[in-house]
């Protein structure tokens, strides 16, 4: 079912931005984007690398120090677990391609980051206690992952981004509910 969303989520990215006739700029900026970088596919792909990196530093110290981000693991480890090699590596890709077509690629470029951004942490609210630390952090990397974008013109570095934070992020998910049993 997952799969079948993010696919429609992706086709959405795709036909809105093609609509908007700017193309679909994952490796290269569109065409009626002047070019601000000499190699903004490297600086987007560098940017995104880096973002991941902060972005997992942080949450493996919130982890071990506060309760409240240890909470949000125990949470995801409940709702998704048991999750598979294969699985993390399917959720991964879906969402975080799909996600960023539709966000930055369709959606950034005719609302502006900051609608965008809130739009993108909206859709990651569940309500529940344990997840409330989860729609203020996915607001803010809405807004890291849209800036990648805004400044170099291309989707790939916030969808590796996306990709990288995701995959380690469900794979310690998966490793903290082995933990659990």
């Amino acid at each position: 079912m997952a799969l079948g969303l993010y696919t429609a989520l992706a086709g959405l990215g795709v036909l809105w931005s093609t609509l908007a006739d700017r193309g679909i700029p994952i490796l290269s900026p569109s065409l009626d984007r002047p070019m601000a970088l000499e190699t903004p596919l490297a600086w987007s792909l560098g940017a995104g690398i880096a973002l991941a990196i902060l972005s997992l530093s942080f949450s493996a110290v919130a982890v071990r120090h506060w309760v409240r981000y240890q909470r949000l693991q125990d949470a995801f480890a409940e709702m998704l677990a048991p999750l598979s090699h294969r699985e993390v590596w399917v959720f991964t890709l879906s969402s975080s391609i799909a996600e960023e077509l539709f966000f930055r690629v369709g959606m950034q470029p005719s609302l502006g980051l900051w609608p965008t951004a809130l739009i993108f942490g909206a859709i990651h609210f569940i309500p529940r206690p344990e997840f409330r630390i989860w729609t203020p952090w996915a607001i803010a990397m809405g807004v890291l992952l849209g800036a990648i974008f805004e400044y170099t013109g291309v989707a790939a570095g916030a969808i590796l981004a996306h990709g990288i934070i995701n995959y380690v992020g469900l794979r310690g998910i998966a490793a903290h509910a082995d933990e659990a049993d």
